[in-house]
């Protein structure tokens, strides 16, 4: 199917099934209690790039190892702690201490 070949149905159909998909995206999937160590409540979501448990302040991803339907309370909250233990990556910043490319100046 290409753009210029879906019919006014289809393309109806396809946002449709796109604002359900949204709705679900909101709503969360299960309830785990309140975090002890943040004292927010604890959801399972869905979200752009799978499932992931938060509690509001952390968001950690199940990935594809957890099957959501497994789930615990225990198992959330030690994915939250692991989580917050986790050291925080730095995205477009060079680290300091890192090796210059070969299209910076040296001086």
């Amino acid at each position: 199917m290409t753009p210029l070949s879906v019919t006014l149905e289809q393309a109806i159909e396809m946002l449709e099934q796109s604002a359900e998909l949204k709705k679900r995206m909101v709503e969360p999937l299960a309830a785990f209690g309140t975090d002890p160590t943040s004292n927010g409540e604890i959801f399972l979501k869905l979200g752009r790039y799978g499932n992931y448990i938060t509690d509001g302040i952390t968001n950690a991803s199940l990935g594809k190892k957890i099957d959501p339907a497994d789930l615990t309370r225990e198992m959330a909250i030690e994915i939250l702690v692991k989580k917050r233990a986790a050291p925080v990556r730095s995205f477009g910043k060079k680290a300091a201490g890192a090796k210059p490319t070969g299209k910076q100046k040296k001086k």
